[in-house]
């Protein structure tokens, strides 16, 4: 997983802003204004995963942020503030971000603008949605919100993104799997902390806050090759039929939603160089998987590939 970088001191004052325009399109972050032109400087670190998530610090002086690509890419954005100050602008807020605050949402979404009116440091984080969407309720709802540091959980989130920023650089693969597979969880704990996905109120916000516990107790339990809707109704003390009907609003029964979660977690192995150790065997029943055989046809069924063709061919060279 390479580094790339781009600062604009290495280019004339005449040229510095239109680079700079461009580096910035590579992270899909729009430059609408610089407040200098004459003496601004900025600086980009980036790197991206083989699951295609992509992580960049931007070190730069003031400047807004606003528009849209035309081919950007679908994906959901993350963005933890380390230092300076930003304003965010959209349909329906005015948020003043802080330090440490945690900016998100979805590519192609709400029109917004952050306008940093100090020299400032960022971590920029864009992740394909089927990182992050298997694991929302309601994917479409994911649009645009501020994660502040009100909870234990927005303050280890904050705090991871912001150690990820100082070291990422000199990561390698198999110390970033771990956080990369993390980053899904800790975002979806954090927007039903604030009320993201909740905010609806009333029995839809209880019935939806209980299927995020449900998921919670899947991913603990995925590797139990006896998981089942009878599994979680007896751990959950609800009847089955209440189950059914609750992942019935997300459009989904329990039995895909957990071969599905089995699935992720068998391509994450198989893309992750620390376990080049363990067979394809072992992976499928790591998590949960009783027969090889039927792990094959289900991962080539969810994927377009066998298990071993992914393996060999869709990690990228240079990750094994």
């Amino acid at each position: 997983m390479s580094v790339w970088k781009y600062a604009t001191a290495a280019e004339s004052d005449a040229n510095s802003v239109a680079h700079w325009r461009e580096a910035m399109s590579r992270i899909n972050l729009p430059v609408e204004t610089v407040e200098d032109p004459s003496t601004f400087r900025g600086s980009i670190i980036s790197r991206e995963s083989p699951l295609g998530i992509k992580i960049s610090v931007v070190e730069a002086e003031p400047q807004k942020i606003a528009g849209k690509y035309g081919n950007q890419p679908n994906a959901i954005w993350m963005a933890a503030m380390i230092k300076g100050d930003a304003q965010l602008d959209a349909e329906g807020m005015d948020l003043k971000i802080a330090p440490r605050d945690i900016v998100y949402g979805r590519t192609g979404g709400k029109q917004a603008s952050l306008s940093y009116k100090t020299p400032y440091k960022q971590i920029f984080i864009t992740a394909p949605p089927l990182v992050i969407d298997p694991r929302l309720i309601s994917p479409v709802a994911l649009q645009l919100g501020c994660i502040r540091m009100d909870s234990s959980i927005a303050r280890i989130f904050s705090n991871l993104l912001l150690d990820i920023a100082e070291d990422f650089e000199t990561m390698d693969t198999s110390e970033l799997r771990p956080i990369e597979l993390s980053l899904a969880e800790l975002l979806i704990s954090c927007i039903m902390a604030e009320g993201g996905e909740v905010a609806l109120g009333g029995a839809a916000a209880n019935r939806t806050a209980h299927l995020n516990r449900i998921q919670q107790t899947i991913e603990a339990f995925l590797g139990d090759p006896a998981l089942d809707t009878k599994y979680i109704a007896d751990r959950e003390g609800v009847s089955i039929r209440y189950l059914q009907k609750l992942f019935s609003t997300s459009g989904q029964t329990i039995a895909t939603y957990i071969r599905m979660r089995r699935l992720e977690r068998c391509k994450d192995d198989l893309l992750n160089p620390a376990f080049d150790n363990l067979s394809i065997t072992q992976i499928c029943f790591r998590w949960g998987f009783s027969s090889s055989a039927h792990f094959s046809r289900a991962f080539r069924d969810q994927f377009g590939v066998s298990p071993r063709e992914f393996r060999k061919h869709i990690r990228p060279l240079g990750d094994s």
